[in-house]
């Protein structure tokens, strides 16, 4: 049975980020919600602590294959295969 009364550590550190990803889950926007979080673009953010960074990785996981289903095999993956890691994103860009 699952625990209801877990919170994680994205909750407990970063409410205000917890109610837009709650907003924009399931949309498009929650990519670039999460590419905003992740990424820094300013140059001065000090960024998130090692459990939070794990927790946002996995929600963009999550909501990659659920817009748009689970495209890479499990055994081939950015990190295991160098060429796939080369070709990710840029199928029909010829």
């Amino acid at each position: 049975m699952a625990d209801l009364t877990y919170v994680s550590d994205i909750e407990k550190g970063f409410p205000r980020i917890v109610m837009d990803m709650t907003l924009q889950w399931g949309l498009p926007a929650f990519t670039d919600l999460l590419d905003h979080l992740l990424f820094d673009e300013r140059g001065d953010r000090k960024g998130f602590p090692g459990d939070v960074l794990a927790e946002l990785m996995f929600l963009k996981v999550l909501h990659e294959i659920r817009l748009h289903g689970s495209d890479m095999p499990n055994d081939r993956t950015i990190w295991s295969d160098p060429e796939y890691s080369r070709n990710v994103g840029h199928e029909g860009s010829d």
